[in-house]
């Protein structure tokens, strides 16, 4: 368990991570899952956790000030945060 977290340590641009990720149901997919209606097909759900690479702006915006956001949490904790 160790070294796959030493490998994924910058999980958006690590490769093992993403497909790691294709492969556990995340708290979006019970999401679906349970909102779906009781005769359709859980096909859509599937293919869309398999084979999506869904982007959006908010992610974007997430990204581009993980950064800043981090500082901000350090100096309000006073801690130093080390990625993990």
């Amino acid at each position: 368990m160790k070294d796959f977290e030493r490998k994924t340590i910058n999980q958006r641009t690590s490769p093992l991570w993403k497909e790691e990720r294709r492969k556990r149901l995340t708290g979006s997919d019970f999401g679906a899952i349970c909102k779906k209606l009781p005769h359709t097909s859980c096909e859509g759900i599937i293919k869309k956790k398999l084979y999506s690479h869904f982007r959006s702006s908010a992610m974007e915006y997430g990204e581009s000030h993980e950064g800043e956001a981090l500082k901000s949490l350090e100096n309000a904790l006073g801690l130093k945060i080390r990625p993990c």
